[in-house]
């Protein structure tokens, strides 16, 4: 399978080489940022790299998009009718490529240049029409242990649930972060955090909360409340989340 990218972005950064590690061919990629195709061809040896979708390789089989899902639709409509083209967005809809042999390839893991992200266990949710639900399908089982056809609507409702999981909770870290007296280090939260995790894994998040809203300790909640005020924000947080553990709370605090 000879296989075009689009875009020179942090998934594109490890997506290649996961290609590569699975005998797949990497033909071109196709990037207008100049530094970021040098990177790329240094370091994964590409040959093939232009920035105009109008030099794509004639022999592509696939073009895969690793652009921002904004661009996705306008790069989209560039490429001819006739070729398989895959997105790779959790929240935009299949419809948004109009090619016959549309499909989308979602990776549900953090991406990042510093690190090649392996994907062998990694979930990734494919959709398609046509041709491009069977190279949707064959890509997903090719790159990892872990795949599953879901349509539009359900990646959606997968990717809102990852930003609740990963995007907010790390929020959470932060203002945790912040709270800490002058000179701790936020490795003290380190077992609390990792015992969490590793329970609501084992047992279900809906079995594993814990905490004073749980419990209805009103005076707990209050001073911390009270050690928030100069943040009427994270006040907010508090309460709003609080509610959500235990409904009861609601007027109460």
């Amino acid at each position: 399978m000879k296989i075009t990218l689009i875009g020179a972005g942090k998934l594109a950064w490890s997506l290649i080489p996961n290609l590569q590690q699975k005998g797949l061919e990497v033909l071109q990629l196709i990037s207008s940022n100049p530094e970021k195709s040098e990177l790329f061809a240094l370091s994964y040896g590409l040959k093939n790299i232009v920035n105009n979708i109008s030099l794509l390789e004639a022999s592509t089989e696939v073009v895969i998009l690793t652009v921002n899902d904004a661009s996705i639709e306008r790069v989209a409509a560039l490429l001819p009718d006739d070729i398989p083209i895959l997105h790779t967005s959790g929240s935009i809809e299949i419809g948004a490529i109009k090619q016959a042999n549309a499909g989308v390839l979602y990776p549900l893991q953090i991406f990042t240049f510093d690190n090649i992200t392996a994907l062998d266990e990694t979930p990734l949710f494919y959709e398609g029409k046509q041709q491009g639900l069977v190279i949707a399908q064959t890509l997903a089982e090719t790159l990892s242990t872990t795949s599953c056809y879901v349509d539009s609507t359900q990646r959606l409702k997968i990717h809102a649930g990852a930003v609740f999981a990963c995007n907010f909770s790390n929020v959470m870290y932060k203002i945790a972060a912040r709270l800490l007296p002058e000179g701790t280090s936020f490795e003290v939260y380190k077992p609390l955090i990792e015992n969490q995790i590793q329970k609501a894994f084992r047992f279900q998040p809906e079995n594993t909360q814990t905490g004073p809203a749980v419990r209805h300790d009103l005076p707990t909640l209050i001073k911390h409340l009270h050690l928030l005020q100069s943040n009427p924000e994270w006040q907010t947080l508090y309460r709003l989340l609080s509610s959500e553990i235990n409904p009861n709370l609601k007027g109460e605090i």
